[in-house]
């Protein structure tokens, strides 16, 4: 399955690859919100589709799409090559591949807990309410139970990610609807640049 996975990660670099030179060309004719059109076009479209599948492999098989990432956001702002990234993200707004895909599964269980996705899911994601008969913090604010998991591979599927993310969102943000959740939601993830920018 990995393999599977690290050779759609492979095409994904490959896309992107293609992109960057696109970049090069143009961004010395094109504004920023134009810039920044075109990344959602050629860049994003591509990074969003299936990360949901794709997005938890090893860190080791995406560092190249990262580095790519990286080089994409740089050429978007003329910026040197040895700039910092995390900056440029936070001014232009843009998610990092690792946020991408935790948006998504944030989106998806956002869905969840709304009763918005197929039966089928009722069974993959257990309500902590169902597992402890005592009120606890998480039960509260309509957490899902984190099966124990200990090989690798568990560790990185959606059953385990979904609700570690969910876990992780703050309840204010969990009783909003699907738009505003997503919403603010990722403009969480992307404060969160300015806050690492600060410790360098």
């Amino acid at each position: 399955m990995i393999n599977c996975l690290g050779t759609n990660t492979i095409n994904l670099e490959d896309k992107l690859a293609r992109s960057l030179g696109i970049f090069y060309m143009t961004r010395h004719y094109l504004t920023s919100s134009a810039l920044k059109s075109v990344y959602f076009y050629l860049v994003y479209s591509h990074l969003q589709y299936t990360i949901g599948a794709w997005g938890s492999v090893p860190k080791s098989t995406l560092n190249h799409l990262y580095v790519l990432q990286n080089k994409l956001i740089r050429a978007m702002n003329s910026a040197s090559y040895r700039s910092h990234a995390t900056p440029l993200y936070h001014q232009s707004n843009l998610l990092k591949v690792n946020d991408i895909y935790h948006l998504e599964i944030a989106k998806m269980m956002h869905y969840l807990h709304n009763g918005k996705l197929p039966q089928a899911f009722d069974d993959y994601f257990v309500p902590v309410t169902s597992v402890h008969t005592h009120i606890t913090r998480k039960a509260i604010h309509g957490n899902y139970f984190l099966h124990s998991i200990s090989s690798k591979h568990g560790k990185r599927s959606i059953r385990y990610h979904g609700p570690k993310i969910w876990d992780s969102v703050d309840n204010t943000l969990q009783r909003l609807s699907s738009i505003l959740f997503r919403k603010r939601y990722r403009a969480h993830l992307i404060s969160q640049y300015a806050e690492e920018d600060t410790a360098f």
